[in-house]
């Protein structure tokens, strides 16, 4: 995991993690003051087009995520679709360069057979952040 993530941080591109991190503790804000501040705060972070993190989701999420941050107490699925967006993504570019590069061959070197026999973005993001969620957040979307 710590593999994934120096990775991540070396390609400049470790903005996709930290978003998909901090909407997973959003959604779980139960008071709707607290989903605003995080909300405002997430898209500062991560939507806004000056945001020091800026993540790459389509005109159309961007568009979507600032209509629902109109609203006086925010949905704790406002960010749900931008962050299937930056799954795939992560599942397409960075973890498949991953998969190439010398962080993945250290991993390979210390767990050999383990990593072998199943290593996927979801057991990755599992070990490394320990949300059990994450497993079925990734299932529903694939399916």
């Amino acid at each position: 995991v710590e593999y994934f993530k120096a990775y991540l941080y070396r390609m400049r591109s470790v903005e996709y993690l930290l978003f998909w991190l901090d909407v997973e503790g959003y959604k779980l804000l139960q008071l709707p003051e607290n989903r605003r501040t995080e909300a405002d705060l997430i898209y500062a972070k991560f939507v806004e087009k000056s945001g020091w993190s800026r993540i790459k989701i389509s005109k159309s999420e961007r568009a979507a995520i600032e209509r629902g941050l109109r609203s006086e107490w925010p949905d704790p699925d406002l960010f749900n679709a931008a962050q299937e967006e930056v799954v795939k993504i992560m599942k397409k570019v960075s973890f498949v360069d991953f998969i190439k590069g010398k962080e993945f061959q250290r991993l390979v070197t210390r767990k050999e057979d383990e990593i072998k026999r199943a290593l996927t973005l979801d057991e990755v993001l599992k070990d490394a952040i320990g949300i059990e969620c994450f497993l079925d957040y990734v299932t529903r979307i694939e399916h």
